[in-house]
């Protein structure tokens, strides 16, 4: 829903008549209630931590852009992390599966 463009109304011009002035109010309390929904949907299912990133942010749409920016650097991080413990990987001659789990500090064991 939020990476749709539900573009907020540009205000009127003043040369505009009823029923123009009708149609962007319609339009206006759309879109207002609409991200309003979408930002509190947002702001409730976030840390207060991660809240406080984006809590200056107008629109939903800013919000997930900020969100979207801060955890896909996390899970690139993430990536390179296990990758890098997987190549990382060795076995000792000797050990036997459960004293290399121990040893490995899988199960956070170590």
């Amino acid at each position: 829903m939020i990476d749709v463009k539900l573009v907020k109304p540009e205000p009127l011009l003043n040369s505009t008549n009823g029923d123009e002035i009708k149609d962007h109010k319609e339009r206006r309390d759309f879109y207002r209630k609409a991200n309003n929904y979408a930002k509190s949907m947002m702001a409730s299912t976030v840390t207060d931590a991660v809240y406080q990133k984006i809590m200056d942010k107008e629109t939903a749409q800013e919000d997930w852009k900020a969100l979207k920016e801060q955890f896909e650097a996390l899970s690139k991080d993430q990536l390179f992390k296990i990758c890098t413990e997987f190549f990382a990987f060795n076995w000792s001659l000797g050990d036997d599966v459960p004293i290399h789990i121990i040893n490995s500090g899988v199960c956070g064991m170590n």
